[in-house]
């Protein structure tokens, strides 16, 4: 269902009743009581109508309508049409009236979520932070989206807990670049501190040498900073966040990790 827009089933709607009323619109003389051809612009328009309903249905439980959409699709079926069977006028506009009350009756019943615009630019993001995080960081890609899905939806809290999830799947893919021992139980601050006597050994005799150990040695103050500031308040304490803090902590972790992928 998410993922929607609420036009979709605005337009259905509208195109329900156009069709009733077109339908009653070929109720006129001796042939009034049926459909006579298989192209007919009544069948056709029909027919698309119902493939519309048929996709729709793929995520959003129609049960309903596809029901009688199916009952509709068996009487103006070609294959009917060959056998000389006819679905008449009356019969049509019957079951599309009910196609429309069922959907007036699913959408009475179903709870909508709105997206503010300024949050819909972070659902359903797959390269949430651009695409050299992405391709650097795989292994956050899960979290990220769901980061910035949870962001749109109002989900503050879980929004901080997905990004802290990422930044953890970073920090252990560049303890990996520097070859430091990772266990499966080692914790933050374990990782943290293996990578301490790498960065420490890294060679400074030029001037980019010296640039390199220092770009690490900033990016390991930064993923002690989140482990400090966030990631320990978030796993260890009841701690919760408005979306104005989450926000804020969104942003300094994309840095964080556009950053990262400069090492």
């Amino acid at each position: 269902m998410l993922g929607h827009f609420a036009y979709d089933f605005v337009l259905l709607g509208q195109k329900l009743t156009r069709a009733e009323n077109d339908l009653r619109g070929y109720i006129r003389g001796p042939e009034s009581n049926k459909i006579p051809s298989g192209n007919h612009p009544a069948l056709v328009e029909t027919r698309r109508l119902l493939a519309e309903i048929i996709e729709l249905n793929k995520t959003f439980e129609f049960s309903p309508i596809i029901r009688d959409a199916i009952k509709l699709e068996n009487k103006i079926s070609w294959q009917n049409q060959i056998m000389g069977i006819y679905a008449t006028a009356e019969e049509m506009i019957a079951i599309v009236s009910e196609l429309r009350r069922d959907l007036e009756g699913i959408l009475k019943e179903r709870r909508l979520y709105y997206i503010r615009n300024d949050l819909d630019l972070f659902y359903g993001r797959t390269e949430l932070f651009g695409g050299v995080v992405a391709k650097k960081f795989k292994e956050s890609s899960y979290d990220l989206e769901h980061a910035g899905n949870c962001l749109s939806l109002g989900e503050s809290t879980a929004c901080v807990l997905h990004l802290i999830r990422a930044m953890e799947a970073a920090l252990k893919v560049l303890a990996r670049k520097l070859r430091a021992t990772i266990n499966p139980k080692d914790t933050w601050g374990m990782i943290l501190a293996n990578m301490d006597g790498k960065i420490k050994d890294l060679p400074a005799g030029s001037e980019k040498e010296k640039r390199k150990k220092a770009e690490w040695s900033e990016c390991r103050a930064n993923l002690y900073h989140v482990k400090q500031a966030w990631r320990d308040e978030s796993f260890h304490t009841n701690r919760f966040y408005n979306e104005a803090e989450a926000r804020q902590i969104f942003e300094t972790i994309r840095v964080f990790m556009e950053q990262l992928t400069t090492l």
